[in-house]
């Protein structure tokens, strides 16, 4: 995402015109477009396309910077069409320009960077191009409140739909790569079109959906975890915003602590729920899965690096930790908070082999690791919330 920004921010500043590719069945809306634009001196056409196939060859061909496209076309509809031109060129800008204005939601969520309808002003359409080249979403003013995004209810159901089939399965990774790049891709489209204030709230549906979905996930396999996302997520952005962290980390830290045990998917449910002690073999596989979270996110554009954050929660400052034995700074800030967190809300839980601990019990072994397992800063954190609000509010629990 980073590299698209970088190559928008570098056309600006040289003064380039910005390229654009017209799609459009219909001859007369192309030519009518063509004539818009052309005498706009920042703005170039570059070429014209009927139908999604010859699109894709002309995406390729020229790589404009923006394709101002219809849904309804010969082949495959606009927002397949535009999920494919993401894929490939993450750099070219879609707007939609239609007729129709109930397919907002499904357009911005399959990349689309403008929604925009025919009957639109060369002044209006001449603006919202440059907007969308300095890489903001923009949609026709009066349709912006028909934008749903229904987190809780779609990803609840799509990951109910892949636990039905047991074991997990390649595919079944693959169908949760898809519902989870899709919350990223509604996140990335809430931090570039929307105020901050809406930007929180839009944001708090995201949570709540992966909640839903990943406790669902896990109550299938583990009881004793199913609210540990939620416990560690608030946990980690209470000790975030005590360090400073913008609101952006803050709420990047909290969702990625609702996914940051995404990996047990494939650890047996017997090891997560057997009571005793488990032996070194059967530890290694369930360490397993901080390396299987990281390889189903990895792919997925959220705009944090919370793939990375979950291949490191394990990671300790000392290098005792793992996967990789990362020491001191090796290790994210966001994996450092994490990683604290996930200690504490594991201390202060029952689980199959042993009792809650006690909360001077939790206290005396962070304060002990300071320095050598847990991040000072971190720890130190933590302790000033807890001076502040008392261990039992700090770690109360939330009901489902």
């Amino acid at each position: 995402m980073k590299k698209v920004q970088d190559y928008r921010e570098r056309r600006i500043k040289m003064g380039k015109p910005i390229q654009i590719l017209l799609v459009d069945d219909h001859q007369v809306v192309r030519e009518g477009l063509q004539r818009l634009l052309e005498h706009e001196k920042d703005l170039e056409i570059v070429g014209q396309s009927v139908g999604s196939e010859e699109t894709l060859y002309q995406v390729e061909k020229l790589y404009p910077n923006i394709v101002l496209m219809d849904i309804k076309m010969p082949g495959i509809d606009g927002i397949k069409l535009t999920r494919q031109i993401k894929q490939k060129h993450p750099a070219c800008n879609v707007i939609m320009l239609t007729l129709y204005d109930q397919y907002l939601s499904q357009a911005i969520e399959a990349g689309a960077k403008g929604y925009l309808l025919k009957d639109i002003k060369r002044e209006e359409l001449t603006q919202a191009i440059r907007q969308v080249h300095r890489g903001q979403v923009v949609t026709s003013e009066h349709i912006k409140s028909k934008t749903q995004f229904n987190y809780e209810d779609r990803y609840s159901k799509r990951i109910g739909e892949i636990l039905q089939g047991k074991p997990y399965s390649t595919e079944d990774k693959r169908s949760l790569q898809e519902v989870l790049s899709e919350v990223a891709t509604g996140i990335e489209n809430t931090r570039l079109y929307q105020g901050i204030q809406s930007q929180r709230a839009e944001l708090k549906k995201v949570q709540r959906g992966i909640l839903h979905a990943m406790s669902l996930l896990m109550e299938t396999r583990d009881p004793y975890t199913n609210s540990h996302q939620q416990q560690v997520a608030e946990l980690a952005s209470k000790i975030a915003a005590e360090m400073g962290l913008s609101q952006w980390d803050i709420e990047g830290i909290r969702i990625t602590g609702l996914l940051h045990d995404v990996g047990k998917i494939t650890v047996p449910v017997e090891l997560l729920c057997r009571p005793g002690n488990i032996n070194q073999y059967e530890f290694s596989i369930i360490k397993t899965h901080a390396q299987v979270g990281y390889e189903i996110l990895k792919e997925i554009e959220f705009p944090w690096p919370i793939s990375q954050v979950i291949l490191q929660h394990h990671e300790r400052l000392n290098g005792s930790g793992y996967p990789s034995g990362l020491c001191g700074k090796d290790i994210t800030i966001e994996a450092r908070i994490l990683g604290v967190a996930d200690v504490i809300e594991a201390m202060s839980s029952h689980r199959p082999y042993r009792p809650a601990l006690g909360f001077d019990s939790i206290l005396a072994e962070i304060s002990r690791e300071r320095g050598i397992l847990y991040d000072p800063e971190v720890v130190d954190a933590f302790l000033r919330l807890v001076a502040e609000n008392g261990m039992e509010k700090l770690l109360e629990r939330k009901q489902e």
